[in-house]
């Protein structure tokens, strides 16, 4: 599995979550220019999290979430 990129992007208690693949065979660390290969970006909704407490409990709880919506969305069937 490719790493996510570009991370979830954090707007209001609202965090977006996306799943790339490809991405990694594309732009290789060594390389100044990517590489043209086949590359799939799935968008999910936005997540909230308003309900959650600024605690390390509740970050916990956001970082389960969110690792559990976005592979979900990595394996989730297209079209």
């Amino acid at each position: 599995m490719d790493p996510v990129w570009p991370p979830p992007q954090i707007h209001a208690g609202a965090i977006g979550r996306t799943a790339s693949e490809g991405t990694f065979h594309a732009v290789r660390p060594e390389t100044k220019l990517p590489r043209p290969l086949p590359i799939s970006l799935r968008i999910g909704p936005p997540l909230l999290f308003s309900d959650v407490g600024n605690a390390r409990a509740g970050w916990q709880d956001i970082a389960a979430r969110l690792e559990a919506a976005v592979t979900a969305l990595r394996d989730a069937r297209v079209g």
